[in-house]
């Protein structure tokens, strides 16, 4: 299991769950308008004592 490409999975999937409330929001006229970050930073504990940090790049879907 690649904990990279699953969390890479979730940010698109929320990425995508984010762009449809906002096309629907528009299409009854609201506005909205939502910053994310370019990446999403992890930092992890390994059980062997080793600590590590990695940034997951969101991606832009527009």
């Amino acid at each position: 299991m690649s904990i990279p490409a699953l969390v890479q999975g979730f940010a698109k999937y929320m990425v995508h769950n984010m762009q449809t409330m906002i096309d629907k929001a528009a299409m009854q006229g609201a506005t909205i308008s939502i910053d994310t970050p370019s990446t999403y930073p992890i930092s992890a504990d390994c059980p062997c004592g080793q600590k590590f940090a990695v940034e997951i790049p969101i991606p832009d879907l527009d």
